[in-house]
């Protein structure tokens, strides 16, 4: 009986697959990724992360932030610093070609929409045949 449930599971998502993956293609977090970059300047908070969605999180609780800077470290689980900005880059402003960081310039307004995908993703992938 349990196989039939996760079939029936898994015919519903690759019938819906179209319509999910557009929903979270109209944007993601990577769509401003600067990969070895980094702002300069314009940091109004630091915060310990893991990953680069915790720095997302604490950009989109916070109104002023406008980007962020994230450490890259070699090992996946390691701590890493987050720098929320309340600047863009852009030609006026100091950003740096650094090895071990990467910018994101998605804005708060950006990081609810990429937020509002997922939750539509998941509600999506919750919902049954």
């Amino acid at each position: 009986m349990l196989h039939l449930y996760y079939l029936s599971f898994t015919i519903f998502m690759f019938s819906r697959a179209e319509e999910i993956h557009a929903a979270c293609a109209q944007k993601s977090l990577n769509d401003t990724l600067e990969e070895e970059t980094r702002l300069l300047r314009f940091s109004v908070k630091e915060i310990s992360v893991i990953t680069p969605y915790q720095c997302a999180d604490a950009c989109l609780r916070d109104t002023r932030c406008k980007s962020f800077n994230v450490e890259r470290k070699l090992n996946s689980g390691d701590k890493k610093l987050c720098e929320l900005n309340d600047a863009k880059w852009n030609n006026d402003n100091d950003a740096i070609r650094i090895t071990g960081w990467d910018y994101y310039g998605l804005d708060h307004e950006g990081l609810q929409e990429v937020s509002r995908n997922i939750v539509f993703y998941l509600e999506q992938s919750k919902s049954g045949p």
